[in-house]
């Protein structure tokens, strides 16, 4: 067959294809934040902890700093779902952590880092008890952690972080720590591996 005849052929296939299994996403395809990069662990951390993460380099030492996570996420009510910070060298939770403003496209984070260095921001935070992961379903058929107020009052005060105190002025006063990458925890959790591989054609077979 010749080249272009070929390649027409394989157009065709392809579009056939689309037609029969149409995209999951409604038209929306997701795609890796451009200003940050997206990839999977080296190796898987513990489930429970979630299965995305946002690594935050943190390069000057401050009592509070604030970071924007463009996760761009695709499931419902975000907000209503557990993000935990943990110092990457320690293992140890952040507990003086405030959520700023969290929705589909982004969440913005102000912490208090123990040192400069990296820090690990989870989300898609499992629910904690296992006997209930059967019985109550959040989405799909896994159960979520709800957030938990964890800052000690005096960090939020000493910073005007208590609800009353928030405006744009504070929060752009803050020191700025950068997501170095958003990464998944494994190839199986990771949104755009798996949506890559619901769009890959069926190409025909060579003789």
């Amino acid at each position: 067959m010749p080249p272009d005849r070929l390649t027409q052929a394989l157009i065709a296939a392809w579009s056939a294809v689309l037609l029969l299994h149409p995209d999951p996403s409604n038209g929306q395809k997701p795609a890796p934040p451009e200003e940050v990069p997206y990839g999977v662990a080296p190796a898987p951390w513990p489930e429970q902890l979630g299965n995305h993460r946002a690594r935050i380099r943190v390069s000057n030492p401050a009592g509070a700093v604030r970071v924007h996570v463009p996760w761009r996420r695709h499931d419902a009510d975000p907000e209503k779902k557990a993000t935990l910070i943990y110092e990457a060298s320690t293992g140890q939770q952040i507990r003086n952590v405030v959520r700023w403003r969290v929705d589909r496209e982004a969440g913005d984070f102000v912490f208090e880092p123990r040192a400069t260095g990296e820090y690990w921001l989870y989300y898609f935070t499992f629910d904690p008890r296992p006997q209930d992961r059967d019985k109550v379903v959040v989405q799909g058929n896994a159960r979520y952690a709800a957030p938990v107020d964890t800052a000690d009052p005096a960090w939020l005060k000493r910073h005007r972080l208590d609800p009353e105190c928030r405006s744009e002025p504070i929060w752009e006063s803050l020191p700025l720590a950068d997501v170095i990458e958003l990464e998944a925890r494994s190839d199986f959790d990771s949104f755009y591996l798996n949506y890559a591989r619901r769009r890959r054609p069926c190409w025909p077979l060579e003789a």
